[in-house]
């Protein structure tokens, strides 16, 4: 099939607390490049940091205003440009949102997520998010999904590879004791991948999520109510203010922490129970060779999305979406964007909310 051209639809933030639809170009043609028709978009914590002003890609200038949001996506393919395997027009995919530049030493030692030439598509750089009708994407940052598996669960694949990564890091055993920190869609993903792998899990949240840790097989504590020396490791997973060292003491002596929640604002952390307790402490940022393990695992179940997704709105209510995450009161900690809009639904949004500029959002 012909790679498409013309005008699309595309969510923009383009000012701290501003969001809009716009008119943009569907993305041109390039080698060895996929042109995929999105389905669903997650949102989630670092969307809100975008909208917000809060994130730090802002503040050190990785990341400008305006932009367009989205790096957790399901879409079927439109397109395929050049000499590209195991992929085809038709099938359903994911894809993971770092663009490398492959050639640095960190690249070549494996170590694509800290490439320091890289663009995140819809967080760092200058690579447009998937809060669009289409999305060109390197193949080889594509994996097929399972025939069955539905696009909303299949959203979930991009938050998995973190957890994934995570789990990887403080290498958790069966009968281990795990504590996660923070009730959110990293939260409640690393619970039940850990609980199917036969650890003990237990989350922590200054808020009552124990309806949200129950629905995941784990048991619950406030924060404020945690005993320390409980857990062989720890996942801290909310990036909220006090929870490393939170995660440094509920971790027992030699035991594993692992980092995965990015804090809004830098905090001080005694280092002195890291030292005197022997802790591994680990930094993760997503989980670039995890994709295709996180979408069997969802293909087998192993996650009930049930637990994760609060609801499905149409992408035309976007801004509705990010209110109520921004909220807090959701029942489940993900909302996700069908973005199967009609024609009628893409001339109420994006002809409303005004024209591209001359490489405003693109």
């Amino acid at each position: 099939m012909a790679w498409p051209t013309g005008r699309m639809a595309a969510l923009v933030f383009t000012a701290p607390g501003v969001a809009q639809w716009r008119e943009v170009g569907i993305p041109e043609a390039r080698e060895g490049h996929v042109l995929v028709r999105v389905e669903r978009v997650g949102i989630c914590g670092t969307d809100l940091a975008l909208l917000d002003g809060s994130m730090g890609y802002l503040e050190s200038g990785l990341t400008r205003y305006p932009l367009r949001p989205g790096h957790e996506w399901c879409g079927t393919v439109a397109a395929v440009e050049g000499d590209v395997a195991g992929i085809a027009v038709g099938d359903r995919v994911v894809g993971e949102p770092f663009l490398s530049c492959g050639r640095c030493a960190l690249c070549r030692a494996g170590r694509r997520d800290q490439c320091p030439h890289r663009d995140e598509i819809g967080v760092r750089g200058d690579a447009p998010g998937t809060a669009a009708q289409y999305v060109a994407v390197p193949a080889e940052n594509l994996a097929v999904v399972p025939a069955g598996l539905d696009p909303s669960t299949a959203v979930l694949a991009e938050p998995l590879v973190t957890v994934l990564h995570a789990l990887s890091a403080v290498r958790l055993e069966a009968g281990e004791s795990l504590g996660v920190i923070g009730a959110g869609t990293l939260g409640m993903l690393a619970a039940q991948v850990a609980r199917a792998a036969g650890a003990a899990v237990t989350v922590y949240s200054r808020g009552d999520r124990a309806e949200r840790a129950q629905a995941c097989g784990a048991a619950f504590v406030r924060s404020a109510d945690a005993a320390a020396d409980r857990h062989d490791a720890v996942i801290e997973a909310s990036g909220g203010e006090g929870t490393v060292g939170l995660a440094v003491r509920l971790a027992r002596p030699a035991g594993r922490v692992t980092l995965v929640g990015v804090p809004g604002s830098p905090e001080p952390l005694d280092a002195m129970p890291i030292v005197v307790k022997g802790l591994q402490v680990t930094g993760v940022l997503g989980g670039i060779p995890f994709l295709h393990r996180a979408v069997r695992l969802l293909a087998d179940g192993v996650v009930n999305p049930d637990a994760v997704i609060d609801r499905v709105l149409p992408a035309a209510r976007a801004v509705e979406a990010l209110d109520l995450l921004a909220g807090g009161s959701t029942r489940r900690p993900k909302i996700l964007l069908d973005f199967q809009l009609d024609t009628a639904d893409v001339a109420s949004v994006a002809f409303a909310g005004g024209a591209e500029g001359t490489g405003d959002a693109a």
